[in-house]
């Protein structure tokens, strides 16, 4: 109620007034002085609506319950004096100017009154002057109430804005911060300016931003520089820094922009050149490469046509396959370079896994028995031949470095029909029959982590225990983590796999990975799994 009343006793201010309209409080005994003073004014177009009084209470009463654009007041009152009309004012927190009308009162009393807030004086004996007096403190204040609506709209611009605004002086102590502080960084703003500004710069960046703080103390308009800041969680953020300082005066206005996203993505940016880059060298690399198995495979040809030994027949065989694997190799690569996707045909597994087994066993411990079962009736699948051997290799390798005292290494061929509780738990695989490669070892696993997600077996730290590691492989930067190897990810982009193939994105697949079970991949033969 309080605040309806104050709204309803607001002044309409110089625009108001200066159409005519000017209504006035005038504290003063002689009704002549009153009659007087608004002559005046009515002769000037002002049109006043003058309510006399002539004491304190009354003027109170006045001032609280009206909206007044204008005070007039005598020095001379009854039991009152006019001088403390400025003062009275105040304790309202109204902006209304206050004239002295008197003309029988010293320049001491003149100063005393302008020094408590008066606007200016007009002797009765010059009201001429009046108008023109009413005229200029009416428009000094509305120049101060536009100052105090643009004070108000850069404090809102400084709340709201979304970069870091920061005022602190040449001896690094902040004195004012905007909300985005808080936003970017976490901390409370009263944490913040307790402590001085280069408390929260990385000790590795504060020589450099002494150096900017210092050349603006020195005179410099204005600098610009890159600072890691801490933040709440212990990170660093970057921040793009612009400060200047007023010439001779203490004070640094800066403002700071987050840009850690921007410079992770230039990083990404510059990757993506680097890989780009690499593609072109693997490009040459492989033509190279090319040129060199070319005669090689020649070469296999003709010694097949002239031996007759059995040995050097099987090692001719050796040779000649070893460089088409090689050559395989270069395609792939070439592929890569080119950013194209190999050539799916139709692959027979089981010769792929029977010449992994004895690749095992010509090259793996003597300690790790080899063996594999193949089923006779496993459907053919289309895909990369290369990205298949890539990926059986690399879960055999892992599963050997999983046995460092030797073990059992088993590669299985099988089908599987796939069945509703498997679909519905694998919404984008298809009901029908599948090829399933499957490899098995004895070796120690991940070290079991009770309190640690399953799911984060494939981010960060292994959590499951069970015969076999051959899916996932051992950082050797990081001790004691794991990660999907590469070769994996990239065939699974290119093969409707199912199963564990699919538990790098987040599938439902950790659950067979829960019971123990082996390393399954299922390969869909084409558009009919397995026809």
């Amino acid at each position: 109620m309080v605040n309806d009343l104050l709204k309803a006793t607001e002044p309409l201010g110089a625009d108001h007034a200066s159409r005519g309209k000017l209504r006035i409080l005038h504290a003063e005994a002689s009704p002549e002085v009153v009659r007087q003073c608004s002559a005046e004014l009515d002769k000037r177009g002002w049109h006043p609506s003058v309510v006399q009084v002539d004491c304190r209470e009354e003027f109170s009463r006045q001032l609280w319950t009206g909206a007044w654009d204008l005070v007039l007041a005598s020095a001379r009152l009854r039991g009152w004096n006019g001088c403390e009309a400025p003062e009275a004012v105040r304790r309202l927190r109204r902006d209304i100017p206050v004239i002295l009308i008197d003309g029988a009162i010293g320049e001491e009393t003149v100063a005393e009154a302008l020094r408590r807030g008066a606007a200016d004086y007009v002797s009765t004996r010059h009201l001429s002057r009046l108008p023109e007096v009413v005229s200029r403190v009416l428009r000094d204040r509305s120049e101060r109430a536009e100052k105090r609506r643009l004070a108000e709209e850069r404090d809102r611009f400084f709340m709201l804005s979304t970069d870091l605004l920061c005022i602190f002086n040449t001896r690094g102590e902040i004195l004012q911060l905007n909300p985005a502080w808080h936003r970017s960084l976490g901390f409370d703003i009263e944490e913040l300016v307790k402590q001085p500004l280069m408390e929260w710069i990385h000790p590795e960046d504060r020589p450099k931003f002494n150096e900017a703080v210092e050349s603006l103390s020195k005179g410099a308009a204005c600098t610009e520089l890159e600072s890691r800041v801490l933040s709440v969680d212990g990170s660093c953020r970057w921040l793009q820094w612009r400060a200047s300082c007023i010439p001779r005066q203490p004070l640094i206005y800066a403002t700071a922009r987050d840009v850690t996203e921007t410079r992770r993505l230039q990083g990404q940016l510059l990757q993506a050149q680097r890989i780009e880059s690499i593609g072109t060298l693997a490009n040459g690399i492989a033509h190279d490469l090319n040129n060199v198995l070319t005669p090689i495979l020649m070469a296999v040809d003709i010694l097949q046509e002239h031996a007759v030994d059995a040995r050097a027949l099987k090692l001719l065989s050796t040779v000649q396959s070893s460089a088409r694997h090689g050559a395989d190799m270069v395609r792939q690569i070439l592929a890569f370079s080119r950013g194209m996707d190999g050539e799916k045909l139709p692959i027979q597994l089981k010769h792929l896994v029977n010449k992994m087994r004895d690749f095992a066993r010509d090259t793996f411990p003597r300690s790790i028995e080899i063996s594999s079962e193949v089923a006779t009736d496993v459907c053919e699948v289309l895909g990369d031949a290369t990205q298949l051997h890539q990926v059986l290799l690399n879960l055999c390798v892992n599963a050997r470095d999983a046995m460092p005292g030797g073990g059992s290494l088993v590669l299985n061929l099988f089908e599987r029909e796939l069945e509703e509780p498997y679909l519905r738990l694998h919404p984008d695989a298809r009901p029908g029959r599948y090829a399933v490669l499957s490899v098995t070892d004895t070796g120690t696993g991940i070290p079991q982590d009770p309190g640690q997600d399953l799911r984060t077996v494939l981010h960060h730290q292994g959590t499951r225990e069970r015969n076999g590691t051959g899916f996932i492989q051992r950082d050797r930067h990081r001790e004691g983590t794991w990660r999907v190897p590469e070769c994996l990810q990239r065939a699974r982009q290119r093969h409707p796999f199912h199963g564990l193939l699919s538990c790098h994105e987040g599938g439902n697949a950790f659950d067979a990975v829960a019971r123990g079970t082996p390393d399954d991949i299922h390969g869909a033969g084409g558009d009919d799994p397995c026809s």
